[in-house]
């Protein structure tokens, strides 16, 4: 059995080994070489090993765009729905607060009924009579409606 291993002798020269960077073997005749570490192949896949980023300079990434669009169209919804109503209503009470002059039926924001006996622009107050002898005196911002309408008013 060991007549079949071939000897190894001092004098034997070692098989000649590829120049450095050289270790693929040559393709066949007609064949096409394979491609290197971070080539793309034929099918637009990269091989492993290779960096395709050009070392981070891409742009953005459409995910990122995506997010920030959808925060925009949320923010104008946002404001449609939400703020916008809100600034009309602060508008319409302001101009319902101004135009508060005697004998005006107002509910507070407490429930109380009364008529408006005085209003005092300068102060931001209003006198309201609520009964035969009794005046309260609140702040204009108290008042929560101004011509209350009665029950039956809203079945006809």
């Amino acid at each position: 059995m060991l007549s079949l291993l071939p000897s190894i002798t001092a004098d034997a020269e070692p098989a000649p080994q590829p120049p450095a960077g050289e270790g693929r073997v040559a393709p066949a005749e007609g064949a096409k070489a394979a491609p290197s570490a971070g080539q793309e192949t034929t099918t637009g896949t990269q091989v492993p090993g290779g960096a395709k980023n050009n070392g981070g300079k891409e742009p953005p990434s459409g995910a990122g765009m995506q997010i920030i669009f959808m925060i925009g169209i949320f923010l104008v919804i946002i404001y449609f729905f939400m703020w916008r109503p809100q600034k009309k209503q602060k508008e319409e009470r302001k101009q319902l607060m101004s135009s508060l002059k005697k004998n005006d039926k107002v509910v507070t924001i407490g429930g109380i009924h009364g008529t408006v006996h005085q209003v005092r622009a300068e102060e931001n107050k209003v006198v309201v009579r609520v009964d035969d002898k009794t005046n309260m005196t609140f702040s204009i911002s108290a008042i929560h409606e101004i011509n209350p309408k009665k029950a039956e008013d809203k079945r006809v």
